[in-house]
């Protein structure tokens, strides 16, 4: 890319005591061009605010409501949307299927044989049972917990020290 554009771009790792990164300076074309492409993308969102603004005044125009009404109806609706068109492809909640579909499910499962019926129940227990629950790491709130809990130790060992007088150690591994 940087070729292709003629830029250059220099990176200089810079270390000092505190191991902080330092970056080599802009040149002053490179200043330039990322004024510029700041500029352009600065003036494409100006632009896109007024088209909103104006559609939305001629909506509320239109159909007799408040400009503050339309605006939150764009806007919900735009997020309804978005929440909506995740994903890959015709997906549905599983709510949402399910009472879209009430009447055929039911219908089918009254079809069934009370072995059927039990083997899918023992296939959904199944599967509940065997899902992985996925538990996200929080780095800061982890890093927090474990320094709040050594405080704790220091706190109570320094008492034990201060009681007993004896000198020790702990390790955490």
């Amino acid at each position: 890319y940087l070729a292709e554009h003629n830029l250059e771009f220099s990176y200089m790792v810079v270390t000092t005591s505190k191991h902080k990164r330092v970056r080599a300076k802009l040149t002053t074309g490179q200043k330039a061009t990322r004024r510029e492409k700041f500029g352009n993308l600065t003036n494409a969102i100006a632009t896109a605010r007024d088209a909103f603004q104006e559609e939305a005044r001629a909506i509320a125009q239109d159909h007799g409501r408040s400009l503050k009404w339309t605006r939150r109806q764009l806007h919900t609706s735009r997020t309804f949307l978005n929440r909506r068109n995740r994903g890959v492809g015709e997906r549905m909640r599983l709510p949402a299927f399910i009472k879209a579909h009430q009447a055929e499910l039911s219908s089918e499962y009254y079809r069934l044989t009370i072995g059927q019926k039990e083997a899918l129940r023992r296939s959904v227990m199944n599967l509940r049972q065997s899902r992985v629950k996925i538990v996200r790491a929080n780095p800061k709130a982890l890093q927090k917990d474990v320094n709040a809990t050594f405080n704790i130790m220091q706190n109570e060992w320094t008492a034990i020290q201060a009681r007993t007088g004896l000198e020790g150690m702990y390790l955490a591994v």
